[in-house]
């Protein structure tokens, strides 16, 4: 298991989430192939699968051709404008340690 305390998530291992959840692996695809059956056997078209989080119940709904075409196109940021990755120290510490350092200075400054 791998969690990151300060964003609260966690990363697992597929067979550990899977352990962990009680998955059986021949139900689940039991499942997916009763799904794509059931998908074959509809018309020709664009369907959007919603599964209800309060329901063990997935709803196939038939949307318009279009539904999802946008003619929106993304410019890229300027550099400038771009969220850059936390910086490490090179013995790999913390993160963005010159940040922490003035921080702990205005602590001590306020404590004298």
């Amino acid at each position: 298991m791998d969690c990151a305390g300060s964003v609260g998530s966690c990363g697992y291992k597929p067979r550990d989430f899977a352990t962990q959840i009680n998955l059986n692996t021949s139900n689940m695809w039991g499942i997916v192939k009763s799904i794509v059956d059931l998908c074959m056997k509809l018309k020709e078209g664009k369907y959007v699968l919603v599964k209800d989080p309060s329901k063990p119940q997935v709803r196939i709904y038939d949307v318009p051709q279009d539904a999802f075409d946008n003619d929106y196109v993304e410019e890229p940021l300027a550099e400038e404008d771009q969220v850059q990755p936390p910086a490490e120290d090179a013995d790999g510490g913390e993160p963005n340690a010159s940040m922490n350092d003035g921080e702990d200075k205005e602590t001590k400054d306020e404590a004298a």
